[in-house]
């Protein structure tokens, strides 16, 4: 797993927290089959022709500086205070969490924990913190943390799923 700071000009990650806030949000997406707790996303694409929306460029090929991948998927999701989403494995190789909310207060939480294999413990918890990156496996059990009640911003993510190293 790594975390990656200031991955982007702060330039460009104006840019993309202005986009994100622009977007037209749906809330009916189900991150597993096993909840029936929607939350907010937007899917870019399942196939390269999709994948490299002119917003997010910047972000995956930043990204791709750092590890070699192949993409297979780029979607925005997102939550709110009473959203709970579940713990659960990505399909892929890597999964990379882009943070682009340049104003998030650390007090809000909504980091990324990762769970071990028995999903007992969280091994390792990644605060949300605008402009950063957490890359780890996607085989790793996971969760996007709940948002604080004092929150009343929508917690919003980029995510990249790999296919494998390139």
């Amino acid at each position: 797993m790594f975390v990656y700071d200031n991955i982007l000009p702060i330039n460009v990650a104006k840019r993309i927290d202005d986009e994100i806030n622009n977007l037209r949000w749906s809330y009916n997406y189900f991150s597993t089959k096993v909840t029936k707790q929607p939350h907010w996303n937007i899917l870019f694409g399942n196939n390269k022709s999709h994948i490299y929306n002119p917003i997010f460029n910047a972000v995956c090929d930043r990204v791709k500086d750092h590890v070699k991948l192949k993409l297979k998927r780029v979607y925005v999701s997102a939550h709110t205070y009473g959203i709970e989403p579940p713990i659960h494995k990505d399909d892929g190789y890597y999964t990379i969490i882009y943070y682009p909310k340049l104003n998030w207060e650390s007090h809000w939480l909504g980091g990324t924990a990762l769970w071990n294999d028995d999903r007992v413990d969280i091994d390792k918890y990644c605060n949300y913190v605008g402009n950063r990156a957490f890359i780890f496996k996607a085989e790793t059990y996971h969760q996007a943390m709940p948002v604080s009640k004092l929150c009343y911003e929508l917690r919003s993510v980029i995510i990249l799923k790999t296919v494998e190293r390139i």
